[in-house]
């Protein structure tokens, strides 16, 4: 599932607090519902083609969601997303930010950005995906 990791085996460092305790969790044999996640490299890899801090100081934030909710998902991430939506056979998913560092002693973000949960089939989980980088 290249641009994707099965929750049970994503490594800390390249997943959000929430997806890497959860992973954890898995991995230790707790039962955590099966679940998927976009590993901070697939972020990072997606925004450095479109140039954002480029768009952002040229027409400002507005002009980056617009552009994040509209542009299509690099092919590698698609690809993922059909592979994981095929062994989750359909099942609704909770599509939300689990970012690195996001919670800490200074700050927290819990709660600012999209979540949007009863998403099924490749298509809507891709423009879940879409909404929720926006919202970042």
């Amino acid at each position: 599932m290249d641009g994707v990791v099965p929750l049970a085996a994503v490594p800390a460092p390249a997943a959000g607090g929430k997806a890497a305790v959860l992973g954890e969790l898995a991995r230790a044999g707790f039962p955590v519902p099966a679940g998927f996640v976009v590993p901070l490299g697939t972020y990072r890899a997606a925004a450095a083609a479109l140039d954002l801090p480029g768009l952002l100081a040229a027409r400002g934030p507005a002009a980056v969601g617009e552009l994040l909710r509209t542009r299509p998902l690099p092919p590698v991430l698609l690809a993922g997303l059909a592979a994981a939506e095929e062994v989750r056979r359909d099942a609704a998913e909770a599509v939300r930010r689990s970012a690195t560092g996001e919670d800490g002693a200074l700050a927290s973000a819990a709660g600012q950005h999209d979540t949007t949960l009863g998403v099924r089939g490749v298509a809507a989980v891709a423009g879940a995906v879409r909404a929720t980088w926006a919202s970042l």
